[in-house]
């Protein structure tokens, strides 16, 4: 299962803190910031369970930051479209 988040995290330092923190309470999950991204993305994968969506939110936020969960948006495919 992998879960991205959008936030606002804006330094490397404060990204490795939020890391810190969530290795130590999820030390099975495999986590990443893509802080480049307009998004800020977080990255959240794992694959023994689901992703804890709270949890992650409620770890950013102890850190002063805002998370929420970056939702697929599936476009429609036009018609007659054959592909893979």
């Amino acid at each position: 299962m992998i879960e991205v988040f959008r936030t606002n995290v804006s330094s490397l330092e404060d990204a490795g803190s939020i890391l810190h923190a969530v290795r130590a309470v999820y030390p099975r999950y495999v986590v990443n910031f893509d802080l480049q991204d307009a998004d800020k993305i977080l990255r959240v994968a794992t694959s023994a369970d689901d992703v804890d969506i709270s949890g992650i939110v409620n770890i950013v936020q102890q850190h002063g930051y805002h998370a929420e969960v970056l939702l697929d948006e599936l476009y429609p495919l036009p018609d007659g479209y054959v592909g893979g």
